[in-house]
Order: structure tokens, then sequence, then C-alpha cells
């Protein structure tokens, strides 16, 4: 993730050294990270990681941050185990990498995650925050899905603006990039 040192989206800026407050747990036989605030609610989030994975410490912590805050958050593993973008690869092979990776085609994950908020957690209403490729995320689900009331995308890449303009005049779900 970019921060204060590395401005560069995609980049793994400082990794953190986090021991993390939630647990890891299977659904559907997705792996996923789980963090629950200290009093019960009916508000949930789903957390769509950057290229580097579910497991990195900075992507638990702003999931762990989203639950002091009073939601109860997920992160699937969208990419179903498959191997994340190192920041030690030569990037020469980033984009045919990320070709296989696609946001339209999560929605599986996404359903086993929805599942588990709204059964196991009693969560009534939804959000959705993502970064980098994430972010695309965020947007394909709020294009693609109703059970989403809203969704921040933080430096998404690809998406076009005339696209957005017709999915507004056809009623689509607010949503924010930042």
């Amino acid at each position: 993730m970019a921060n204060a040192n590395n401005e560069t989206p995609c980049c793994i800026g400082d990794r953190l050294e986090y021991g993390s407050m939630g647990r890891e747990l299977k659904v559907g036989g997705v792996d996923m990270y789980l963090a629950t605030p200290k009093t019960p609610t009916k508000k949930g989030v789903v957390v769509y990681i950057d290229v580097y994975g579910w497991k990195l410490p900075n992507t638990r912590y702003i999931v762990d941050m989203i639950a002091n805050n009073g939601y109860v958050a997920i992160l699937p593993d969208v990419f179903e185990g498959a191997e994340p973008w190192s920041a030690d690869r030569d990037w020469s092979g980033f984009l045919e990498w990320v070709k296989t990776k696609d946001p339209n085609k999560i929605h599986p994950v996404v359903d086993a995650a929805v599942g588990y908020l709204q059964q196991e957690c009693g969560v009534e209403q939804l959000g959705c925050v993502g970064f980098c490729w994430g972010g695309r995320a965020v947007h394909a689900c709020l294009v693609d899905r109703t059970d989403f009331k809203c969704g921040v995308a933080f430096y998404a890449y690809g998406g076009n603006a005339q696209d957005r303009a017709e999915e507004v005049l056809q009623g689509g779900p607010p949503r924010h990039g930042v």
C-alpha cells in the first residue's frame, strides 16, 4: 500500500510488523480474516485486498481498524490461494500476472464472505472497501450486486468515467474513490 514514505500505488510501502486482533477462518473453502468490534453490531464491511494478498499485515491492520470503529470486518482471499504479487518480483511481468486476477470473477468468494457475515455474525447492512486491485473489486461488486449499500475504492485502477456515469443514471449505489 502507498504511504507517506512512498506514495506510489501498488508499492508495498513500509511492511508493518503487526500481530492482528482478528482470526483466520475458512468459509466455503476460502480463507478469510475476520475482526469483530467490542460491542455487537449489525453493520459489516467486506475488505478487498490489493495485489499483495490477504496475509499482508498492513491490510489486516486496516481490517482491525474498521472493527475498532464498530463494524464486523472480513477480508476474503479473493485470489483463492493463488500466489499474490510480491514486491521482489520483476515488475515487467506484472501486467501479465494481473490479467489472471479478474475482479469481475470474485462473486463466489464474496458470496461466501457475505453469507458468513449475515448468518454467523448477524450483519444486516453491508459496505465494502478496497485498495488498489481491491478498489476495482469494489467497483465490480457495486455494479453487479445488490447486497452492498456503499463502497469506497482507494486508488482503484481501471474503470471508465462514461461507464460510471451510465451506472449512476441507472440507479447504481453510491461509491467513492480516493
